[in-house]
């Protein structure tokens, strides 16, 4: 069974990770130069709250394009292996030579006569 709703979650809230590296870089070069308590929490604060700014801002940008490909990729019941892609791709290959099309996504890799 494919995993599809993990799938299309993960790829959805990919551009959401922009925020949270800022806020933990932000935050890491804050509490590192600020020599004072008070001057590092609020740059801890700050940080915070432009890390949530800038996830927000990424899925509003970046949201729509990011579901329609996790949506894509879980409807194709593609898998993360190398392997895999070189299989398909020799058998394009393959098929190309010989006159046939490969349609790998309905079952496996059946290949027809043009």
């Amino acid at each position: 069974m494919y995993p599809f709703k993990p799938v299309v979650l993960s790829f959805t809230l990919c551009p959401a990770l922009v925020g949270i590296f800022n806020f933990a870089y932000i935050a890491t070069i804050g509490l590192v130069v600020e020599s004072s308590d008070s001057n590092a929490l609020a740059m801890l604060a700050g940080s915070f709250w432009f890390g949530i700014l800038s996830a927000v801002t990424a899925m509003v940008l970046y949201g729509v394009p990011a579901l329609g490909l996790a949506l894509l990729y879980a409807c194709l019941g593609l898998h993360r292996a190398f392997g895999t892609f070189c299989s398909f791709a020799w058998q394009a290959v393959w098929a190309r030579r010989h006159g046939l099309k490969c349609c790998r996504w309905e079952t496996g890799a059946i290949l027809t006569a043009v």
